[in-house]
């Protein structure tokens, strides 16, 4: 764990650096991910545009991000909702995104902000809420004068 950590932050390290000798300092906020740009200026004979590889790569390590989420919010709409099957409730959340994604494109700045916003939210979901819930319980239960398990 140490050494894949270690390795990790020394790649980071690699590309931050790499970065910020490519670009200036105060030129690298204009863009919105300055390694896919500094790997436009890459080029070799046998592939014309080498970004293209990275992006790929780029949108499968995306995907095994996302595909999970979304089957497990799939699930979880079908059971709160008690009705249809999985696969109707993941293609009705894939259309709402796609339209979503269609209707509202963000600046780079409101980017920052939603993702802000959605890591304080997973936050409170993640950690604040079970813990106002086992609060909760513990001192239902007392209330009541029922045993704890």
């Amino acid at each position: 764990m140490v050494i894949s950590n270690s390795l990790t932050c020394l790649a980071y390290l690699g590309i931050t650096i790499i970065c910020f000798v490519y670009f200036s300092p105060d030129e690298i906020g204009e863009y919105n991910d300055p390694v896919i740009s500094i790997l436009k200026s890459i080029e070799f004979q046998f592939i014309e545009r080498v970004e293209v590889l990275f992006i790929a790569f780029y949108l499968f390590i995306f995907s095994c991000i996302w595909i999970p989420s979304m089957h497990i919010v799939s699930r979880c709409s079908a059971s709160l909702l008690g009705k249809g099957k999985d696969n109707i409730h993941l293609a009705a959340w894939c259309i709402v995104i796609q339209i979503s994604f269609f209707i509202y494109r963000p600046s780079f700045m409101a980017a920052g902000q939603i993702n802000n916003s959605l890591n304080l939210i997973g936050f409170v979901m993640e950690f604040v809420l079970p813990a106002a819930i086992l609060l909760y319980v513990v001192i239902f239960k007392k209330w009541k004068g029922g045993k704890r398990t």
